[in-house]
C-alpha cells in the first residue's frame, strides 16, 4: 500500500507494512517532483499533460534522484525510442494488472465452487495460482470455513 508522507517541506510516496507488532515501519520509496521543480532542473516547458508523462516515467525510474533524472531526461528527452520502450513498458503493466485482477476473480470462483463442490482439486488450483497463505486470507475474508488442508498449513507455519 502506498501512502502520502510528509518529512519538513517534502512529499513523500511510503510503502508502510507492518510485521507482527503494531509498530508501522515506513520506508521513503521515492520524493514527489513537482513540475515547477522540473522547469528549474531542466529548464524544459511542458503542458501539464507532458508532465504527467514525465512524472510517471520519474517514478518508475527506482532509486533516481530528481537532479540525475533531469540531467538524463535534458539528454535523451527527444529519444523516440526512449519514448516508444516507455509507453511499451507502460503497455505491458496495463496487461499485467489486468492479468493480476483476472487470476483473483478467478481465484474466488475456485474458492467458491471447490467450497460447494467439497472439490479438492479446485482448492488446489486455487493454492498453485496464489499459494495456500493467500487462499487462506482470502476464505476468512469472504466467510469461508477452513479445511482440514488450510489448519493443517497453519499449525505447520505458525512461528
Amino acid at each position: 500500500m502506498i501512502f502520502l508522507c510528509y518529512f519538513g517541506n517534502s512529499m513523500y510516496f511510503c510503502n508502510v507494512f507492518s510485521k507482527h507488532t503494531k509498530i508501522m515501519q515506513h520506508q521513503l520509496k521515492f520524493q514527489i517532483m513537482t513540475q515547477k521543480e522540473f522547469f528549474e532542473r531542466t529548464g524544459i516547458e511542458l503542458t501539464e499533460d507532458q508532465y504527467k508523462q514525465v512524472e510517471l516515467m520519474y517514478l518508475e525510474a527506482g532509486n533516481m534522484d530528481k537532479d540525475e533524472f533531469c540531467k538524463d531526461y535534458k539528454k535523451h528527452h527527444e529519444s523516440t525510442l526512449l519514448a516508444t520502450y516507455f509507453r511499451q513498458a507502460e503497455n505491458l503493466k496495463n496487461k499485467l494488472d489486468n492479468m493480476r485482477d483476472e487470476r483473483s476473480i478467478l481465484v474466488d470462483f475456485l474458492l467458491e465452487r471447490a467450497q460447494c463442490f467439497g472439490d479438492i482439486e479446485l482448492l488446489n488450483k486455487a493454492i498453485e495460482l496464489v499459494g495456500h497463505d493467500k487462499v487462506i486470507k482470502r476464505k476468512i475474508r469472504l466467510g469461508m470455513p477452513l479445511w482440514d488442508e488450510d489448519k493443517e498449513y497453519i499449525v505447520e507455519n505458525i512461528k
